[in-house]
């Protein structure tokens, strides 16, 4: 039975993602807004299409400068645009692979191998993916929503796995600036969750893991540089232009929609056996050694849930509508990180 659990079922769910993704990747044509992109590049070359994005189009600069020269090199090849979105992939892979190892390393005093860390980014990018398969095109098979929403995640992934660690260098330092820098550039409401969860961190470190030796200076750097950048994002011509093009905001429809978004994967009747199927998976997979739960990570996760649920309430809020998944994967990310802390333990890691 635990062959089954730690081995079978888990690579079996991987293969399904792995062939979803692929035929996803390679057998789709672009979005019309990545038409919009690979115009806007073609009349006015990478420097000129990201000045007219940010003053007209939606204000995220940093977005803009990825599409800008991604969609340069691209053009309208379908096979370069299968081979990006495995690269953003692998990205993503890294990233939560990353993070993984420096939580083992800072709060368990644990060295996760290589193999390790590759098999539980695998899993967990399955699950995910499967969590939200009615809209996994559009977080990853559409560039341009992947440049700003996958990306925006990735890059939170990495900034979080370096304010874990304890060493605190000027190298480290100035990464977390950069990557903080680049975070205010994407998703405003991921943004403003991730500057949260920064601060989040910095009190949780100080009252219920006051043993562990964070750096507080890239923390503090980590807070100001995205609000810095996010307000660049925000007081721009093409972000108010967005913003005057969406309907009314009515914060008790919000509440409704935030509630209706968290329910979608069920109400989804075709595909929950896709959501139930990877989220059990899942679980099995990460208590496969042994359940070891501290109360002090349930403060944790309950923090997730209320940043994963401001996080959905943001979106609906701004749209006046339920998150679409793109808006969504931030939040699920989360949650599902932090639930499989809950679980990771010395003995699970060493096994």
């Amino acid at each position: 039975m635990k062959i089954f659990t730690k081995y079978i079922l888990p690579a079996a769910l991987v293969a399904g993602f792995l062939f979803y993704f692929f035929c996803d990747a390679f057998n789709r044509h672009f979005s019309l807004d990545d038409y919009f992109y690979d115009g806007l590049v073609r009349k006015y070359g990478i420097g000129g299409s990201i000045d007219v994005c940010y003053k007209i189009a939606n204000g995220r600069w940093f977005s803009h400068i990825v599409c800008a020269f991604s969609f340069y090199f691209i053009g309208q090849d379908f096979f370069l645009y299968g081979v990006y979105l495995t690269f953003l992939l692998l990205l993503f892979m890294f990233a939560v692979s990353t993070l993984y190892k420096n939580y083992a390393k800072s709060f368990l005093q644990q060295e996760v191998s290589v193999f390790s860390r590759t098999v539980f980014s695998l899993v967990f990018t399955a699950t995910l993916y499967f969590l939200l398969f009615k809209g996994r095109w559009e977080i990853w098979g559409w560039v341009s929503s992947a440049n700003t929403h996958l990306l925006s995640v990735i890059i939170c992934l990495f900034l979080f796995s370096l304010l874990l660690k304890e060493s605190q260098t000027v190298f480290s330092t100035v990464c977390v600036l950069l990557l903080s820098i680049c975070i205010g550039g994407l998703n405003e409401v991921n943004a403003i969750c991730a500057a949260l969860t920064v601060f989040g961190l910095l009190f949780l470190n100080k009252f219920y893991f006051p043993e562990i030796q964070l750096g507080k200076l890239k923390i503090v750097v980590s807070i100001i540089a995205i609000s810095v950048s996010l307000s660049t994002n925000i007081y721009s011509g093409g972000y108010k232009l967005r913003m005057e093009g969406l309907p009314d905001f009515n914060i008790m429809q919000s509440f409704k929609n935030t509630i209706h978004s968290f329910l979608f994967p069920v109400l989804h009747l075709s595909y929950l056996p896709f959501f139930a199927g990877a989220l059990l998976v899942f679980i099995l997979f990460i208590k496969s050694h042994s359940i070891q739960i501290f109360k002090k990570k349930f403060v944790v996760f309950f923090c997730a849930i209320a940043i994963a649920a401001l996080s959905f309430f943001l979106h609906c809020y701004t749209l006046s509508d339920v998150v679409p998944a793109r808006g969504a994967i931030w939040g699920y990310c989360f949650l599902l990180f932090t639930f499989s802390l809950l679980f990771i333990s010395r003995k699970n890691i060493s096994n």
